[in-house]
């Protein structure tokens, strides 16, 4: 009988900006962008007994996803092996970036391989893990491949060409959409033959922001979101990574809603003031930290559910102390009546 083989999925709190370390039970890691600030992924992997890093993944080119980058450099270089770039920006624009230089530079030196960020129908966009999703954990690459980033080049919002990353073992599925938004969705589902994606987990789009820079509304949908979650995909529970004091209103009130009302459990990485009346006085954690670097307990944010970590098996995943994050968000109900525990009014569908 074959060993059942473990995934351990940290959603870091890394304030506002993103970053996810996926640990394989054979002691390789895949880092999903860097955030904003390194600080607690570094602290991260100083903790963490691994092998090696046999990818970092960087969604796209925005500073909240990448700019931990070179920290990550400084202190774990030499046990990378591969790096999966983004193409959602003109190249011209991609060669000026300091981060992506720095990072070709090593590949020169043969530090690691750079690999492009896509779907790929030859292999489906396998980054890692076993062949099929039966046999053990299964990261790939779901969205774009090669002709959609070159699509999104010419196109002002960047974020649709944000890939999106699924992890797949047995029962459980977490999807990683970065800051994917309306376009990228549609043209995923239209790949998928419209199927709704099912998945244990996903890590909020857009730190449950925007999905698109124009109108929200979908005909027949109250709007984008509502069309997201009611056609597109279906998290059981959706894990967002936001900062306290971030100035983007995240996350929005009428996307978190929809999630929350088509059956998605949420759970923050930090508390915002749409949470609580005075959250600094909740400071650094709603929930006591579990000895895991997060950036509420380094700078200013409060945290929520601070660093959420997922455990992957055969029979599906399971959130650590998720019952004891769930009461205590519970608790604040009555007097602050926070965003995750609201309700959508009923409105007429356009």
């Amino acid at each position: 009988m074959a060993v059942d083989q473990i995934a351990t999925v940290y959603f870091l709190d890394v304030g506002q900006g993103t970053s996810q370390v996926i640990a394989f039970a054979d002691g390789n890691l895949v880092i999903i962008d860097c955030g904003a600030s390194a600080d607690a992924l570094v602290m991260l992997l100083k903790t963490i007994s691994f092998n090696k890093i046999r990818a970092v993944v960087l969604s796209h080119w925005h500073d909240d996803h990448v700019n931990g980058t070179p920290a990550l450099l400084k202190t774990f270089e030499k046990r990378i092996e591969y790096f999966y770039l983004p193409q959602d920006q003109p190249a011209v624009d991609i060669r000026a970036n300091p981060i992506y230089r720095q990072i070709k530079k090593l590949a020169d030196k043969k530090a690691f391989f750079v690999e492009r960020l896509e779907y790929r129908n030859v292999d489906h966009g396998r980054i890692c893990g076993a062949a099929n999703a039966n046999d053990g954990p299964l990261l790939s690459v779901q969205y774009p491949d090669f002709p959609q980033s070159m699509d999104v080049q010419s196109q002002k919002d960047t974020n649709q060409g944000s890939g999106i990353l699924l992890l797949e073992y047995g029962k459980g599925r977490i999807l990683f959409p970065g800051d994917a938004g309306k376009k990228a969705f549609k043209a995923l589902i239209n790949r998928l033959s419209n199927a709704p994606i099912f998945c244990s987990i996903m890590a909020a789009p857009h730190h449950s922001g925007k999905l698109n820079t124009g109108s929200t509304a979908v005909k027949g949908f109250r709007n984008c979101y509502h069309w997201l979650y009611q056609d597109v995909v279906k998290p059981e529970y959706l894990v967002v990574s936001a900062g306290t004091d971030n100035s983007y209103d995240h996350p929005k009130s009428e996307h978190l809603l929809e999630a929350v009302n088509l059956g998605a459990t949420v759970i923050c990485t930090q508390m915002t003031p749409q949470c609580h009346s005075n959250v600094y006085s909740l400071k650094p954690s709603l929930l006591p930290l579990a000895h895991l670097p997060a950036e509420c307990g380094l700078n200013s944010g409060v945290g929520c559910g601070g660093t959420i970590v997922a455990e992957m098996s055969s029979g599906g995943v399971k959130i650590e102390r998720l019952g004891e994050h769930q009461s205590k968000v519970n608790a604040l109900v009555t007097a602050h009546s926070p965003l995750c525990r609201s309700s959508l009014a009923t409105s007429t569908v356009v």
